[in-house]
């Protein structure tokens, strides 16, 4: 590709398109683009091996492009490589079902999967990350919940000004917060996140969406059953400590009220209701908790077994250590429970929670009230990001993106 282009500079598109494009389409914007950024970086040997080294395999357009496109955000990105180019081949697969997992499981836009694909194999490439430590449907759902909880309310506020265009045609308003936090975050050169950092974080934002929890409300069930294997009569008072299963969203943040925790910003809802997490309240002689028991189960079968408990967290008021009555009791709670584990999860309870991640995966919308949404970066997202972040506001992080989309645009309008 690259001698082609260096012998007949006028095919270089159609030279692109061969082997950048998936459908082999000249005019294809992706095949414009990377034909003027092959000549640049012709000199750049590493490129050119690693580029041969992927081969022609199906699939290796995307591979080949994401590379290429890593590159040209971040000149530094071969020195990382070394000699495993096996694991750099593994990484970027591991992008693409990222990219996958964008589109289809929050219906989002091919440019913005594409941006979140592009960061992904830097990061992962400059850290040496491990691709199977990438939960693809974890990333894209945590990205998406952040912008719909605090970063779309502003897109929408800049987009409704007629001067302003969004900035990827594809793109609606949610996407454009999402497009907006990934500029930010991965910044020309060095990103202002490791892969272990955004891994966390958007774990993190996929349990604490406020905009999703009210979706949530509003078209499901508000309860949902105890936990597989919970019985009142063997369960419900151990040790002399009363225990209860929480089962709806007041009674969580009642409890977080109580003990002064953040049960009651809700950032536990989602994961209660999806079942991912089993919320009790233990009242002990000698103090109060909130336990929280994390299921064990086999990947193959998380969605219709319980392979067993363990505890996730434990804590008393303002998130102290728990009492000995709690702890004991707490204890004592998982033994039980596991003597019956493996548990299947029933039916009814399966498709409840397919419901649950229907209801999330159709929602496009977002929460339009701009100071509610600073509001809940400020209390909910910049503190699972470096401390960088909180002098940071949302407003300005999406007027950044659309700035410099709009100087991007104007300068290729000279051209």
């Amino acid at each position: 590709a690259f001698r082609a282009i260096d012998e007949n500079p006028s095919a270089s598109i159609t030279v692109a398109a061969k082997h950048f494009c998936c459908s082999g389409d000249s005019a294809c914007a992706k095949a414009v683009r990377f034909a003027r950024l092959l000549p640049r970086h012709r000199h750049q040997g590493a490129l050119d091996s690693l580029l041969g080294d992927i081969g022609t395999h199906g699939g290796d357009h995307q591979v080949r492009s994401l590379l290429l496109e890593a590159h040209e955000q971040d000149s530094e990105l071969f020195t990382h490589i070394g000699e495993d180019i096996e694991r750099t081949r593994l990484q970027i697969r591991r992008a693409i079902s990222v990219l996958f997992a964008y589109r289809d499981g929050t219906s989002g836009s091919f440019p913005c999967a594409y941006s979140l694909a592009t960061l992904l194999v830097r990061l992962m490439v400059r850290g040496g990350y491990e691709p199977s430590g990438v939960d693809p449907d974890s990333i894209a759902r945590g990205l998406a919940a952040v912008s719909a909880d605090s970063l779309a309310a502003f897109a929408a506020e800049q987009l409704a000004d007629p001067a302003v265009r969004l900035p990827e045609p594809d793109a609606d308003t949610l996407d454009t917060g999402v497009l907006a936090l990934l500029a930010f975050i991965g910044e020309t050169g060095r990103p202002r996140l490791t892969m272990k950092q955004l891994v966390k974080f958007t774990d993190a934002a996929r349990h604490r969406c406020v905009h999703k929890l009210s979706a949530i409300k509003a078209d499901t069930d508000e309860t949902w059953p105890p936990p597989p294997g919970w019985s009142a009569r063997k369960h419900g008072c151990i040790f002399g400590t009363c225990i209860t299963p929480l089962t709806d969203f007041d009674s969580m943040t009642a409890l977080g009220i109580a003990l002064r925790n953040c049960l009651r910003d809700g950032r536990y809802h989602c994961a209660a209701v999806l079942g991912r997490l089993a919320l009790f309240s233990i009242e002990a002689d000698d103090g109060q908790a909130a336990l929280a028991l994390r299921p064990i189960a086999d990947e193959d079968t998380d969605d219709f077994e319980v392979g067993g408990w363990e505890i996730d967290q434990l804590k008393g008021p303002l998130n102290d250590d728990p009492s000995a009555g709690c702890e004991r009791a707490a204890n004592e709670l998982v033994r039980l429970l596991n003597e019956t584990c493996p548990r299947p999860i029933s039916p009814e309870e399966v498709d409840r929670r397919h419901r649950v991640l229907e209801v999330l995966d159709r929602s496009r919308s977002f929460n339009d009230d701009t100071a509610a949404a600073k509001q809940r970066w400020v209390n909910i997202y910049t503190r699972h990001l470096p401390r960088g972040f909180a002098k940071i506001s949302p407003s300005a992080i999406v007027e950044s993106y659309l700035d410099s989309t709009e100087r991007d645009s104007a300068r290729a309008a000279v051209r």
